[in-house]
């Protein structure tokens, strides 16, 4: 019996955490997603002071929405710029391509860099989640 009063004591008060715990994964998420895109802010500034032109990386940056994309073949872009970011910059804009049965999805925002791309993220049926996920694209392509 004492056992089982334990148990149920630890359960309660492991049960008032879980809000915490969730508030502090969202968070981890927000900040994750933000960090990475002041990453691709970096790659992005290093690129430019190399002596690439804008345009020269909008093109790259096109590239790496393409390598994170099931067909990047099928990618139309629409709205790309390079937007300043942190201490670099970024490009932002929006992608629409093919997925696994063929048809095109819609377009869908992101954020891009030298070597990397983060796209909007829509996949939970939790908006707090999906808001936590696309932080970085908020906060650098508004």
């Amino acid at each position: 019996m004492r056992n089982a009063l334990t148990a149920v004591g630890i359960v309660a008060a492991l049960s008032g955490c879980a809000p915490m715990q969730y508030s502090r994964a969202l968070q981890d998420l927000n900040n994750t997603s933000i960090n990475e895109v002041g990453i691709y802010a970096s790659t992005v500034k290093d690129f430019l002071y190399a002596g690439h032109t804008e345009d020269e990386a909008i093109d790259a940056g096109k590239r790496s929405v393409i390598a994170v994309l099931k067909d990047g073949e099928s990618a139309r872009f629409r709205n790309v710029h390079l937007k300043p970011y942190l201490q670099g910059a970024v490009v932002c804009g929006e992608v629409n391509a093919k997925n696994s049965y063929g048809g095109y999805v819609g377009f869908t925002r992101f954020a891009a860099g030298i070597s990397g791309a983060m796209l909007e993220d829509t996949s939970s049926r939790r908006s707090d989640i999906n808001s936590a996920s696309n932080a970085g694209i908020d906060v650098a392509c508004r």
